[in-house]
């Protein structure tokens, strides 16, 4: 029992571009892959949160440093189903540069992250590669294309 959890994909629509966070997963490199990993921002929703969506801009003040807005929940979903009971919600921001913290975001001092800003469309051309292999971001980002594509030309 894993209990449950937020991600969210923040987009920019003017500049046509989404926060990720990179950062070491152990389990991906046991697996044989690149552990420096390409995701979502996610994480546990908390006692204290309210809500998933209130956990989900919690985790992007944490882990991205930014403050998102106009939070639109895309769905909630079983990651492995056959293996734990963990539940992830998934939403879409909004953000702009201006809603860049400069100030303590909060995150544990045991992670070690690095948040990239990344256009939109390559963003995409990663995951057709393979080379975004987070299933959380994946949802978020074809959620994302389905119902505002001109977003990726």
């Amino acid at each position: 029992d894993h209990g449950k959890g937020a991600t969210v994909l923040p987009y920019d629509a003017e500049r046509k571009t989404a926060l990720v966070v990179r950062q070491l997963r152990l389990p991906v490199h046991a697996a044989g892959a690149d552990g420096v990993f390409l995701e979502a921002a996610a994480g546990v929703i908390d006692p204290e949160d309210e809500s998933a969506a209130a956990a989900a801009i919690r985790e992007a003040r944490e882990e991205l440093g930014y403050t998102v807005h106009d939070l639109e929940h895309v769905t909630t979903f079983f990651p492995i189903p056959g293996m734990v009971t963990e539940q992830m919600a998934c939403f879409l921001a909004r953000y702009s540069p201006a809603d860049r913290m400069d100030c303590d975001t909060g995150a544990d001092e045991d992670e070690m992250i690095d948040v990239e800003e990344w256009p939109l469309a390559e963003l995409w051309a990663a995951y057709r590669s393979g080379k975004l292999q987070d299933g959380k971001a994946i949802v978020c980002l074809q959620a994302l294309r389905l119902t505002q594509p001109e977003l990726f030309e």
